[in-house]
């Protein structure tokens, strides 16, 4: 099924990328994501931003940082302080981007026979966004980061997951050489996709 990413949230939960309808809320949950944040963990959204931030500038002591792998230093750019809508439209350009919501991870989410992967996100705050191939309109990315916290205050990405909608692609960290990538050891593949949720009407 060829789904236009720009379409896919939209079609799914009423949402329109960078931007808030009148028929339906801007996103599900709580979490604003266009909230300035004290600092770069100080909640899921805000380390959302952050992890989008510096895994597309390539700042990897950033990353490490969100992955509770690494100090917090003075950086330059500081993607957590700024609203959503304004780090995508300007200092990012995500194809088709879409911010989705956020929910508490439950023993539902993770499926009836979940991996071990999949089992240590219970609990955790799942943050779903869907953006685009530029090369491919008709393709869409279906993404999921699992945030937990870590300590009081401090909120750590601890699992992500990545399905393709549209074209077949090879999933994320299938490659044999890619085992030991400290991003593919938080990777849970076996988890059904929050798009595929809310067709079938179990997340909302």
């Amino acid at each position: 099924m060829k789904l236009k990413v720009a379409v896919l949230a939209l079609a799914l939960c009423g949402i329109a990328p960078h931007g808030h309808t009148e028929e339906a809320p801007p996103f599900i949950g709580d979490l604003d994501p266009e909230d300035e944040c004290d600092g770069p963990v100080a909640s899921p959204v805000c380390a959302y931003k952050t992890w989008f931030y510096c895994r597309l500038a390539d700042d990897d002591q950033m990353c490490a940082y969100v992955m509770g792998q690494g100090r917090k230093q003075e950086w330059k750019d500081e993607p957590w302080s700024m609203p959503l809508s304004e780090l995508m439209q300007g200092t990012i350009d995500v194809t088709g981007y879409a911010f989705v919501g956020t929910h508490k991870v439950t023993a539902e989410r993770v499926g009836a026979n979940p991996s071990k992967e999949a089992r240590r996100l219970i609990g955790s705050t799942e943050v779903m966004d869907t953006y685009g191939d530029p090369q491919d309109p008709g393709t869409a990315y279906v993404g999921s980061e699992f945030y937990a916290e870590t300590k009081p205050g401090q909120w750590r990405i601890v699992g992500w997951t990545l399905t393709t909608e549209g074209a077949d692609a090879d999933p994320p960290c299938s490659l044999p050489e890619e085992k030991n990538d400290p991003l593919c050891k938080i990777y849970v593949g076996e988890i059904p996709s929050w798009a595929d949720l809310m067709r079938d009407g179990k997340l909302k």
